[in-house]
């Protein structure tokens, strides 16, 4: 046969020839780097024509919130060497936990410095008294505590009763229509204790006659378990 004839028979499977040869090429290539134990490292990748390369965007890391004072507790003093900032002065305090400084307490001393009066005490509760001259002679007189109770119960009671010092002695004393008290002696001062009660609504009469050397017949004190008796103005 002719060798033209035979290259015009072959051509037809030229293209398929070429193919197999480069799949068993390929095939060999392969098998040798896994024999190796490396792998041929793929190009890097390359941006498309016209477009910027990539960048991976970096995480922003959260800012992180200056630490505020509580509420209610001191503020910081300046470090500027004065007593403030060494801790001398009186802490300055916020709302809650705000506190009067210790220079507008009312005591007796800022009361003194600032001019003011105290508000007076509250009377005691109980039995109060009022205080009069029954009968009045030379040489002595008769007074009385007129022990009442406004309350709703019936109360024990006290007098406290101190002479002027003119008065030179007690004669006797008595309590009107009840049953008599007891009686302490110190110095000019007489304290009646009550024998028994008085009745919520009620009175009894403190009587007690006494000498003097004088023309005094208002105590220098009376009071009715602790409060002051009225009538001695």
């Amino acid at each position: 046969m002719p060798a033209a004839t035979t290259l015009r028979n072959l051509a037809p499977w030229l293209p398929t020839g070429v193919a197999v040869a480069f799949l068993l090429g390929s095939l060999v290539t392969v098998a040798g780097y896994a024999v190796r134990g490396d792998a041929p490292v793929p190009p890097p990748a390359r941006a498309a024509p016209g477009l910027p390369p990539f960048v991976p965007e970096t995480p922003e890391t959260p800012e992180t919130p200056e630490p505020t004072a509580p509420s209610g507790t001191p503020e910081a003093e300046p470090d500027d060497g004065s007593e403030a900032a060494i801790g001398v002065a009186e802490p300055k305090w916020t709302a809650p936990g705000r506190r009067v400084p210790e220079a507008q307490r009312s005591t007796p001393e800022h009361d003194r410095a600032t001019g003011s009066t105290p508000p007076p005490p509250r009377p005691k509760a109980g039995p109060g008294g009022t205080y009069r001259v029954v009968d009045s002679f030379p040489g002595g007189f008769i007074g009385e505590v007129l022990v009442a109770n406004p309350g709703r119960t019936d109360a024990d009671w006290t007098v406290t009763l101190t002479v002027p010092a003119s008065v030179t002695g007690l004669v006797t004393s008595w309590v009107e229509g009840a049953p008599q008290a007891t009686l302490e002696v110190d110095g000019r001062t007489y304290t009646w204790r009550s024998g028994v009660p008085v009745s919520a609504g009620g009175s009894v009469p403190l009587r007690f006659h006494v000498n003097r050397d004088g023309g005094a017949e208002v105590p220098d004190r009376c009071a009715v378990n602790g409060n002051p008796c009225s009538g001695l103005g």
